[in-house]
Formats: structure tokens, sequence, C-alpha cells
């Protein structure tokens, strides 16, 4: 919210559009890496409403016809987002939603820096995929950008405040519980802080530095928590009332001889159809709990089929209900619903292989 409110995200997103002079994609893909870093720290909401209207604006001073350029952009921008969204516990609501079950489920705590491991991997891949693929289904003759200079004036007192309190935020969350490797080096382990408590203090500091007030308050996006509790709430129903395990006993016919490989690719193709058809936060909620059940009950970690689904439900890029930045850029009128079909179906399938083949390679390794 305090970045938003300040346009420190603006003003960042003008500097590199100034200091950028290269090819048009190349261009795009500076705009694509900076919208999925922002999307690891505000919403991948916030980041794909703020980045479309700079690079709409950016269409606007070309002085020739852009084809597909402006498709090609939009795409790349809320599918950047989206992927950017899976590389922290901030940027979307389901990483957040998978380590809070799989605490509650099995005691396995993951920090910050944890889940950025496991996310960022492919937040970079998808990222790097996106690009390829875009400009590769849609051909276009624009290669370079002309555009007048965008004045970016220097940051005010409030905006410097809060850049150092955002610096702050990002320097407690990464130190909370320091890697293992790392740790023996430099012999301290971690502050200890939840995610949850430093984003209090925050809190408590942005509004004791006079960054933010009671009408800031109110305008929080309280339907998005509220949302995010009643999914969680879904699952603990779910569990305690033994549908989970019910819904358990009518799949383990089907996995209980499956290899881990083919139970890894179910789960998460599980994860990303029902994203499809529900909200992820939603569809988050409902299979976390039975994804971490499957894990206790072939003997797979429940963690990393956790992580899994955490990723795969918001990993949607086909349809306009898949994510809030698919929807975003479909309201722009810029793409249809074919074009999103089209380019989403593929970059779906791949999210997904590339998550099973970090699950079965690689997060094995780090638990």
């Amino acid at each position: 919210m305090m970045v938003e409110k300040y346009e420190l995200d603006k003003y960042m997103a003008y500097r590199i559009v100034n200091r950028v002079r290269a090819e048009a994609r190349y261009v795009v893909l500076m705009l694509m890496l900076f919208t999925s870093i922002i999307s690891m720290w505000i919403s991948n909401t916030a980041s794909t409403s703020l980045m479309l209207p700079l690079v709409m604006k950016l269409h606007d001073d070309q002085n020739e016809e852009v084809s597909n350029f402006t498709k090609i952009s939009v795409l790349s921008i809320a599918y950047s987002a989206t992927a950017g969204g899976l590389g922290s516990l901030l940027g979307t609501t389901t990483p957040a939603m998978a380590v809070s079950v799989i605490r509650k489920m099995t005691g396995y705590d993951i920090s910050f820096v944890e889940w950025c491991v496991y996310g960022l991997p492919i937040t970079l891949l998808m990222v790097l995929l996106i690009w390829v693929i875009v400009f590769r289904m849609f051909p276009t003759d624009v290669k370079t950008l002309s555009y007048e200079e965008t004045g970016a004036r220097k940051l005010d007192r409030d905006q410097r405040l809060g850049a150092g309190v955002f610096l702050f935020a990002v320097l407690m969350w990464v130190t909370a519980k320091i890697p293992e490797p790392v740790a023996n080096l430099v012999g301290w382990s971690g502050h200890g802080l939840s995610t949850a408590l430093v984003a209090g203090i925050i809190a408590l500091a942005l509004f004791f530095f006079g960054l933010l007030d009671k009408d800031d308050f109110r305008k929080a996006k309280w339907g998005t928590i509220l949302l995010i509790g009643g999914s969680l709430s879904l699952g603990d129903a779910m569990e305690t009332s033994g549908l989970s395990g019910r819904i358990i006993e009518l799949l383990l016919p089907v996995i209980r001889d499956a290899s881990s490989l083919t139970v890894l690719v179910l789960v998460g193709f599980l994860g990303l159809c029902v994203s499809m058809i529900a909200s992820n936060t939603a569809s988050a909620g409902i299979i976390l709990p039975i994804a971490v059940k499957i894990g206790t009950q072939t003997g797979i970690s429940p963690v990393i089929l956790g992580i899994m689904i955490g990723v795969t439900t918001s990993l949607d890029f086909m349809l306009p209900v898949g994510t809030p930045p698919n929807a975003i850029a479909y309201s722009t009128g810029k793409v249809d619903m074919s074009d999103m079909v089209k380019a989403g179906i593929l970059l779906d399938v791949i999210g997904v292989l590339i998550t099973v083949a970090l699950a079965y390679l690689l997060w094995p390794q780090l638990i």
C-alpha cells in the first residue's frame, strides 16, 4: 500500500523506460523483468495495473503501425506479473496459504527466504519463456520504439522515507531464517520473527512516521484478506468434517501404485485445472489439505505437494478468470480470448512441467 501511495513503483518504472535504449523486444523484456520483481513485493494485480498504462503510453507515442506489438506487450506484462507473484510470499495469495496449511498439517515451517528458493527459479524461467513464446506466436514488424523522455522527478522526503522503510522490511523478511549453509558460515541463524510479525511491525512504523493514516487503513484490501481467511477456513472445514479424507480414499486406488513422478504430475495439473474455473485463492483453499494428505498417504513429501499447489493454483495464463492479471489484460480490449488461450495453454503446460521437474529433482534436496 505504501509503495503504491507514494508511487515508488511508478518512479522506478519510468527510470527504466528512460534508460533503456535497445530493440523493442529487449525493452519488453526489461519491463517484464521489472514487473515480475515488483510483483514479488506488491500484489500482482497492482503491478499489472501500474505497468499496463505505461506500456500503452509507449505505444501511443509510436509513429508507425504497431500491429501485434501492443498485444505482445499487454500479454507479456500480465503474464510476468503472474509469474513474479510466485517468487515470494507477498505477490499473490496462494504461496502464503500453502505455507500456512503446511505448517498446520505437518509442523514444517517455510521461511520467506526458503519460499523464494522454491518460487524464484520458476519466476525467472517463466518470464524468459513467456518472452520467447509470445513473440513467436504473434509476429511483429516493430523493431525499435520511439518515445519522448518521461520526466522522473527526484524523490521527496516522504518517498525517501517510504523507500527506507520498504528496504528495512525486505531486510527483515530475508533475515528471519538464514539458510543453514549461510548460517553456519556467519554464525547467526536469523532473528526468528515470523513474516506476519514483521509485517505488523512495518505497518506500525508506517503509521508512526506518518506515511499511512486512518484513511489508508480503510482503503486496505479487506475483501482479499477475508477471501484468504475464508478459503483457509474452507480447507479446515474439509479436514475437520472428513471430506478431504473421503476424497483421498477415492483417489488412493488411482495413485497407490503410481510412481512419485506420476503423482506429482497429477497433483500439479489438478491445481492448475481447478484454478481455471475458480479463483486461485479458493482453489488453493480446496486443494491444499487434499494434496498434503496425499503426501502422508503415499510417502511423497507433503511439504513438496503443498508447495506445488501453492504454485500451480496461481499458474494459469489461459483464461481471464485464472488470475487477476489475466482479467486486467483482457479488459484492455487489446487481447482477444483466442489470443489468450493460444498463448496461455502452452504456458500452462510448460509451467506445470517446470514445477514438477523442480519438485522431483531439486526440492527434495532442500527439505
